[in-house]
């Protein structure tokens, strides 16, 4: 029986609808470099303003949240709407494919093409949303190794 597994990153610096990994990059022992994204929410105030705050309810009315984007309904619900934040947050975000620039510590704002000299409200105290569909074959055990600044949830 085939498993699937869904994880969903929001890291806070300050993490087709969707695919699977396979269909975008190789197996094996690699980091993921691409990633079903949505735009970044700037101007977060920081760790403890941002890291209880649950972006995708307050800009879908609570029908996309944290906890639903990492069930196969939410994940689908990412390709069909975009979040509507305030402007000073990003305005109307959108999900597409990003990939991560894994030779970069900044990677989280990178994979959204900010460049290094960009003001900080696109660097600093930001919300990065990501989701990875994972299609196994059988079941296995694998072992994580999450990167983030400040705050994940998974």
């Amino acid at each position: 029986m085939k498993k699937l597994a869904i994880l969903l990153t929001i890291a806070c610096l300050i993490l087709a609808p969707t695919a699977f990994a396979q269909d975008w990059q190789p197996a094996g022992d690699q980091w993921i470099e691409k990633w079903w994204a949505l735009d970044l929410v700037i101007n977060t105030g920081g760790f403890t303003a941002s890291a209880e705050r649950d972006y995708l309810s307050d800009g879908t009315n609570g029908e996309l949240t944290n906890v639903n984007a990492s069930t196969r309904y939410g994940a689908g619900l990412s390709g069909q709407m975009a979040v509507h934040l305030s402007p000073d947050n990003g305005g109307v975000l959108g999900w597409s494919v990003v990939s991560l620039q894994l030779d970069s510590t900044n990677n989280m704002y990178k994979s959204h093409g900010i460049p290094d000299d960009a003001p900080g409200m696109y660097k600093d105290n930001i919300t990065w949303h990501g989701i990875i569909l994972i299609l196994s074959p059988d079941d296995r055990t694998t072992t994580m190794y999450p990167a983030h600044d400040d705050h994940a949830e998974i």
